[in-house]
């Protein structure tokens, strides 16, 4: 496939450029960075513990129940005097096990229960050898609390055949926020598609306790054999003065998948920006879509290092349905540890985008464009205000309307900003409803009328619905 990317800097000297496709991922060059990162490891597999201290287990079931462990029980407390009970689940049986169910149990001094609370592992089936975290919120005042107790009160031998994949360039970042976010890339080494149900991750003192875990909310869903595709995880900071973070783990639960469409999605007029007034990073370019069907398409971009490691993770979707043959406009700006220090962006060397074929699709219902009237732009300076009214010419009913606001650089014809805004009205016929439009755009020429579009769409409701 051939594919043309062009890098836009405001904010960095350009170096040199970079062009791969891969499900049509793009990655380009920025610019020299300072290393902040706190931990790295090259490669290595995932779901296998680095340090394990088994706690009691207490099981009133069956025997077979007592050959999965809980370990590395513990209690912490955060800054806002809330308590989280955190281990791990390790199957070693033969089998795959999933819908495992644990029960905490809270005491006083006097050993009465002052709280139960059931849980379960952050991933749904393990297969053999593989462990998964857990964590749940106790409600009850941590100063009343003088022991716990976690209980496995059972699971089901799975027919979900889990498989292992490498996990490649980990790092650890440490945000303002305290909290620790870590990126990495899943790296498909098998002959076969997969699909990536869950990834989790923890954070160990040097006994191997926990000290911190959570679930992944941006990570690539699909990987076909020879693919890799980025993850995040944010793991809430944790408040010790016994202990410190020295290791940790990822934990990714993944299933061998039928293979899935490919659609000839290309990526091009790629830019970066840095808008000094928000502190915002913003990755933006237009998307074409040479398949013959309409889709709705999701997108993944990580900034990566000069060593190769990932800064950061975004993820975003069309807001409404790209049509064949058509070129819409995305924007990636919700970046956790860019967004909240400056020294990253500065550290930022290269990029990919790539979309997700497992939440990319062809549509099931139908959509049109819709015409926008009385349109106004409003130049600030500092941001560019839209108004103006959509209104529906076409014969039948609407409903879901978004539109989209860019503004395009006069110079380069590069995307400078982009916002998009989502109208809950049905539009019946010759009907209309008001928008009204913030893009932030700093430095924006007094002149900017001929380099904003506007593009409206909306679903058409049936008879039926």
């Amino acid at each position: 496939m051939k594919q043309k990317t062009t890098v836009y800097l405001l904010f960095f000297s350009l170096l040199y450029a970079i062009l791969s496709s891969c499900r049509s991922q793009v990655k380009s060059t920025l610019n020299p960075m300072e290393d902040h990162s706190i931990t790295r490891s090259s490669e290595k597999t995932a779901n296998q513990p680095e340090n394990s201290t088994p706690s009691e287990v207490e099981d009133s079931n069956s025997k077979a129940q007592k050959t999965l462990s809980i370990d590395n029980a513990s209690i912490h407390t955060d800054e806002y005097d809330k308590a989280y009970i955190m281990g791990f689940v390790h199957n070693p049986t033969n089998s795959s096990v999933n819908e495992i169910r644990i029960l905490v149990n809270i005491f006083n001094d006097n050993g009465e229960i002052l709280e139960s609370k059931r849980t379960s592992t952050f991933l749904s089936n393990l297969f053999t050898g593989q462990s998964s975290p857990f964590s749940t919120i106790i409600e009850t005042n941590p100063n009343e609390i003088s022991g716990f107790k976690c209980s496995l009160e059972g699971f089901q031998v799975s027919e979900i055949e889990t498989i292992n994949v490498q996990i490649l360039r980990e790092s650890l970042t440490e945000g303002i926020d305290e909290n620790v976010y870590l990126a990495g890339e899943i790296y498909n080494h098998h002959s076969k598609p997969i699909i990536i149900e869950t990834v989790a991750a923890g954070l160990f003192n040097k006994e191997g306790y926990l000290l911190s875990s959570s679930k992944a909310s941006k990570f690539i869903h699909y990987l076909d054999p020879g693919e890799v595709g980025p993850f995040q995880v944010t793991l809430p900071k944790y408040h010790s003065q016994d202990s410190i973070a020295t290791n940790f783990q990822t934990y990714i639960e993944a299933q061998v998948s039928t293979p899935k469409p490919y659609f000839n999605l290309d990526m091009s007029n790629i830019s970066t920006l840095h808008d000094e007034d928000t502190g915002i990073f913003h990755l933006a370019g237009e998307i074409i879509n040479a398949a013959n069907q309409s889709l709705t398409v999701s997108l993944m971009a990580g900034i990566y290092d000069e060593q190769g490691f990932l800064i950061d993770v975004s993820i975003t979707s069309l807001p409404f349905p790209i049509f064949s043959r058509e070129t819409l406009p995305f924007s990636f700006t919700n970046w956790q540890v860019l967004n909240s220090d400056n020294r990253y962006q500065e550290s930022a060397m290269n990029y990919s985008i790539q979309w997700d074929p497992q939440l990319t699709m062809p549509i099931l219902n139908e959509y049109v464009h819709l015409k926008t009237i009385n349109d106004q732009i409003i130049n600030n300076l500092s941001n560019i205000v839209l108004t103006g009214s959509i209104h529906n010419d076409t014969k039948n009913p609407v409903r879901d309307i978004a539109i989209i606001g860019v503004i395009y650089d006069p110079e380069s014809g590069l995307i400078r900003s982009v916002n998009v805004q989502e109208i809950a009205s049905i539009l019946h016929n010759n009907q209309s409803a008001d928008y009204y439009m913030v893009i932030d755009a700093y430095d924006v020429p007094s002149q900017i009328d001929d380099n904003v579009v506007i593009t409206a769409k909306g679903k058409v409701i049936s008879q039926q619905q």
